[in-house]
């Protein structure tokens, strides 16, 4: 009878058994994939769930603390008075700028002190760059419209983490817009929980787990997909209803604190603190991160992209 026993021993003594399910449970991470029976396939299935851990990403407990002028009466073409509105990050082809680059095409002539920063277009691991993709795009088309410089400002080169700070004390909203689609209904948004904890609101596309998060607390505005007129309004009525403003700042306050560093890593510290330890000895961790350092060095320099051309 098997009262209160929820595995299989699978033939073998308990040792024998754990052995034999550490080992697969190993070679599963390590592969992909094994090949086994069905019976001890289902148990490797169940030990090496318990192996795994969630901790979502977190964002500091600290108030961003502006330390230098970064923005306004910086840039040239963006004067210290304008109302700044900052694409926070990098332009991927998983984000949709030239929407919202329309959406000033539209704005310029009645608020003329609306600017649009991209703050910066050369990623620094050479992956993206002002000369391929949708970032060669997004310039263009804001040449074409005549925007470049005057109303939309692509900043070059890469914003150093330690100074983004600077960047979001002076943004007076924010923006990031994508598609409605399986990768944006999965996606974790890493840039919005910066700007969270700095308290711009923020316009977003409908669609993903943080976007109903905007919409519903509020921290923003979410618009659908590719609606050049429903960002314009969305950047008004940001920018304009100051009470609205405040309300997304009171949201964006709370949700920092469901984000916080100290909270997001308590799975993974009650994990490290459990008996036992499945990790790969450090000698080969060693070794195999100085070979992944090697690989990545060197497609790095096979990547490099292209310096901008004027």
């Amino acid at each position: 009878m098997r009262h209160r026993k929820d595995h299989k021993r699978i033939g073998r003594p308990t040792d024998q058994r754990t052995a034999l399910l550490r080992s697969q449970a190993g070679c599963l991470f390590r592969h992909d994939h094994i090949k086994t029976t069905l019976i001890k396939a289902h148990e490797t299935s169940r030990f090496a769930d318990k192996l795994i851990t969630l901790a979502p990403f977190g964002v500091s407990d600290d108030v961003p603390i502006k330390t230098r002028a970064a923005i306004k009466g910086v840039v040239p073409g963006i004067g210290p008075d304008d109302e700044v509105i900052l694409w926070g990050g990098g332009i991927y082809n998983w984000f949709d700028p030239l929407t919202l680059i329309r959406a000033m095409d539209e704005l310029r002539l009645s608020r003329p002190d609306v600017k649009l920063v991209f703050m910066g277009v050369n990623h620094p691991d050479y992956a993206f760059g002002p000369e391929v993709g949708v970032n060669l795009q997004a310039i263009t088309l804001a040449k074409d419209l005549g925007l470049e410089g005057r109303s939309v400002f692509f900043l070059e080169g890469w914003v150093p983490y330690e100074r983004i700070d600077d960047y979001l004390a002076e943004a007076d909203a924010s923006v990031c817009l994508g598609y409605e689609n399986v990768e944006s209904r999965f996606a974790f948004r890493t840039r919005y929980v910066d700007l969270f904890r700095a308290r711009v609101p923020l316009l977003c596309t409908q669609g993903d787990v943080l976007a109903d998060r905007v919409a519903s607390e509020p921290m923003g505005i979410t618009v659908p997909e590719r609606g050049v007129a429903g960002v314009v309004a969305g950047i008004e009525r940001l920018l304009d209803d100051a009470a609205f403003a405040q309300q997304c700042r009171e949201g964006m306050a709370r949700i920092s604190g469901e984000l916080s560093w100290d909270l997001a890593v308590q799975p993974l510290v009650r994990f490290c603190e459990a008996e036992g330890s499945f990790a790969m000895p450090a000698d080969r961790r060693n070794v195999q991160a100085h070979a992944r350092a090697g690989i990545y060095l060197g497609m790095k320099k096979l990547c490099l992209s292209p310096p901008r051309v004027p």
